[in-house]
């Protein structure tokens, strides 16, 4: 295992962590997925849609990624009522990994029954009974969400980590460096053609998404900025307040990054990292006399998946017209690859990786 003992064991048993990625203009994008252990736990990875593959393409283009893990309890208050402000309290720990990417996307056969397994493992996990979710319905099977099975992954060797322990993060991180030999593989190459059309609709304006997710119940946000040497680093602020143009923020003294550039901020649920809950925005940070000031510039879109399960639908039985625009997209990237649609199957005829 790469990571030391204390580090790795945040890693395993959280299910969900924060992992961001750097368009090509130098602005990170955040947002949660699960994440599993690689071969020899020597990496993290993320498995994302086919028919979703801008993270991943991100990855590819610039392989410097940063993961946030946040263990422990933690508590987003509002206060006082009717103003636009919320603290935050946690009594966990903070683990922010700076790593670089690889990109495994050229035999989606076994990266879509990696994932399929992986999600019956979890639901092991989660019920005693070992009864899995992976269940036909009356109106349809879970194998014919084949836009959201067909994966590719986003393999992730760590470089250096940081972990405040205890809510610690006012204090320096503890620290660890990875090893001059741990170097990642490259990522399998990019498909050739024209990148597909994102199916994700237009963000609506930054300040009604605000004043949407400061009336719920979420935590303090998580901004991501730049470390000197070009990583994306999520962390967890301790408080926000909702302002002209932006957000301002208190960081907490023990940031990894300095308090500048390029920035995301990330509003996500009090009970975990949950799709369609929250909402994220990319800006401009600076210092300023009462704090943090986070320049929003625009929110970012999100997934039409994510918009299914806010809405209380399954992700795997979406409205019509989004599972229409999803299967466009994963055909048209199966199309640029020469591939063939993979089988989804159920977990017992695939083999461990």
């Amino acid at each position: 295992m790469i990571l030391p003992d204390e580090m790795a064991s945040i890693v395993t048993e959280e299910e969900r962590s924060l992992l961001s990625t750097l368009t090509k203009n130098g602005v990170p994008i955040t947002f949660a997925q699960d994440h599993l252990w690689g071969d020899d736990s020597r990496t993290i990875d993320y498995g994302t849609g086919l028919s979703y593959p801008a993270k991943a393409e991100r990855a590819r283009a610039n392989p410097h990624v940063g993961l946030l893990f946040h263990r422990g309890q933690t508590e987003g208050i509002y206060m006082p009522p009717g103003t636009s402000q919320r603290k935050g309290t946690q009594e966990g720990s903070i683990l922010a990994i700076a790593a670089d990417a690889s990109v495994e996307d050229a035999d989606l056969q076994a990266t879509t029954d990696r994932w399929v397994r992986s999600r019956l493992e979890i639901d092991e996990d989660r019920a005693p009974t070992g009864r899995s979710s992976l269940v036909d319905t009356p109106d349809a099977s879970w194998a014919d969400a084949v836009f959201y099975w067909v994966r590719m992954f986003i393999n992730c060797t760590p470089k250096a980590a940081y972990l405040w322990p205890d809510g610690q993060l006012n204090q320096p991180p503890q620290t660890w460096k990875a090893p001059p030999e741990s170097v990642a593989p490259p990522s399998d190459p990019a498909p050739g053609g024209s990148a597909t059309r994102s199916t994700s609709a237009p963000p609506p304006p930054w300040d009604d998404l605000a004043n949407r997710l400061l009336a719920r119940d979420l935590l303090a946000p998580y901004l991501t900025l730049l470390t000197d040497d070009g990583y994306p680093l999520p962390f967890w602020t301790t408080g926000v307040e909702l302002v002209s143009d932006g957000f301002r923020l208190d960081v907490p003294s023990g940031a990894p990054w300095p308090l500048r550039g390029k920035g995301c901020l990330n509003f996500e649920s009090k009970g975990g990292w949950q799709p369609g809950i929250g909402g994220n925005f990319v800006g401009i940070v600076e210092e300023v006399e009462d704090g943090v000031l986070f320049r929003v510039d625009h929110a970012v879109p999100s997934h039409a998946l994510n918009s299914q399960v806010e809405e209380g639908r399954s992700h795997l039985q979406p409205e019509p017209d989004v599972r229409q625009r999803q299967m466009e997209r994963l055909e048209g990237e199966l199309a640029r690859r020469g591939a063939s649609t993979p089988i989804v199957r159920r977990p017992e005829t695939t083999s461990k990786s």
